[in-house]
């Protein structure tokens, strides 16, 4: 379960026995929530407004890092490091 980055306090990781659509697990607190890598769309769960805001632009201006985070750790091949 690397955690790719962590952006304004909130841990965004990729599970490697997780299943699609390509998505990250963003987690601050007791908040936690799945976002498409794709669209930034919220699909299950919520974090507070300001923090998701920042983690969608975070992910947008990465979507090539992140997404090959996910190709790498879906596969199996596994993903190490931080995308900053």
């Amino acid at each position: 379960m690397p955690t790719i980055a962590i952006v304004d306090g909130v841990a965004l990781i990729i599970y490697s026995n997780d299943h699609l659509p390509p998505h990250i697990h963003a987690q601050i607190a007791e908040h936690k929530c799945k976002i498409l890598i794709a669209s930034g769309e919220v699909i299950q769960g919520e974090i507070p407004p300001a923090k998701l805001r920042k983690v969608q632009s975070w992910l947008k201006e990465h979507f090539d890092d992140v997404s090959f985070a996910w190709e790498e750790v879906y596969s199996g091949r596994g993903f190490k490091g931080r995308i900053k």
